[in-house]
């Protein structure tokens, strides 16, 4: 495309704008599917630690929801995060995000708001909220 020509130009901008249009259509098909799935009451994102996919299904991973239940169980009693760290060979970061995530209590924060899950809370929402307050 020439653009040193009127025509150049404009044809340049109608491009632009078609580009433009185009991705403002993707973003409001992926939000309409992840609408669809909130309200379906299903995860938007990988599992967490303590759950697992099951044919597309957020399921606790029996595994491992023993960790997290103690992770919460340890938090509540004042243990030291730094030593729940090294027992669970965990970042402190990711305990953080473990002990703030209403996933465990059966919710699912979507842009700002908690939400009904379809799956099982691991740790109970007394439990969770007394972290949390």
């Amino acid at each position: 495309i020439d653009t040193t020509t009127a025509m150049g130009e404009a044809f340049f901008q109608i491009i632009g704008v078609f580009a433009q249009l185009e991705r403002g259509m993707v973003k409001e098909r992926v939000e309409m599917a992840f609408d669809k799935k909130i309200s379906d009451g299903e995860a938007l994102h990988r599992a967490p630690l303590g759950y697992m996919y099951k044919n597309g299904k957020l399921v606790v991973d029996s595994a491992n929801s023993g960790i997290v239940k103690e992770i919460f169980d340890m938090w509540s009693l004042g243990i030291n995060y730094k030593e729940i760290s090294t027992k669970f060979n965990i970042p402190v970061s990711t305990l953080y995000e473990i002990v703030k995530n209403p996933i465990y209590i059966g919710k699912i924060r979507y842009r700002g708001n908690l939400y009904d899950g379809s799956h099982r809370a691991i740790v109970d929402e007394e439990l969770f909220n007394k972290i949390n307050k």
